[in-house]
């Protein structure tokens, strides 16, 4: 675990990780866990508390005081990392939003990740949180990026909440039973089929 990580920081040109002092609240120091964590993730891997405490030279005690368990700290890695790869959706077109988005988990170990933190979410109120307050900005993005797709069309609540259920239902499926891919050609299809019934 500590070379792992730290050989991608090094190649990357960031230098080992800074120590840090302490039990206080620090938010260099909570940064460097999420980046760890993130780092990990885009590995496959779901590190434990333990070893991200080696890795960035602080006590478990302080990571438990900023995420109360591990699921709720991984789910707080794989928002941020998302939010990093895939953004908010501001001016994307239909087709950019779902093909930057599938993209984002298209790798098995990343899909592995993921269902192993939502797993984790359903018994755990302090990742659910995590999970709601990130799928609920998502949907909201989608809905305003359907609502440009419909080009002034009038598109009643009712018939936008389905569409966003049905987009971001075939990528919650496909990664939790694993039956097909979240590839460039899925999400063609998905976009033109959503496109006829907008028009």
């Amino acid at each position: 675990m500590d070379g792992t990580v730290r050989g991608l920081r090094e190649s990357a040109g960031s230098g080992p990780p800074r120590p840090h002092a302490g039990r206080r609240r620090n938010e260099l120091a909570k940064a460097d866990v999420l980046g760890a964590a993130v780092e990990l993730m885009r590995l496959g891997r779901a590190p434990t508390v333990a070893e991200l405490a080696q890795e960035c030279r602080i006590g478990r005690a302080t990571i438990y005081r900023w995420w109360p368990s591990k699921a709720a700290l991984m789910l707080d890695a794989f928002v941020h990392q998302a939010e990093l790869e895939v953004g908010g959706g501001a001016g994307l077109a239909l087709d950019g939003f779902i093909r930057i988005t599938f993209a984002a988990i298209a790798l098995p170990e990343r899909r592995a990740v993921l269902r192993s933190v939502a797993a984790e979410a359903l018994v755990d109120s302090a990742a659910m949180e995590i999970l709601n307050a990130f799928t609920s900005a998502r949907r909201i993005a989608l809905r305003e990026v359907l609502v440009r797709e419909a080009g002034g069309r009038l598109v009643s609540t009712e018939r936008l909440e389905l569409l966003v259920d049905e987009i971001f239902g075939v990528l919650w499926y496909r990664v939790l039973f694993g039956h097909g891919e979240l590839d460039a050609g899925t999400a063609r299809i998905l976009v033109d089929d959503i496109r006829k019934r907008l028009a």
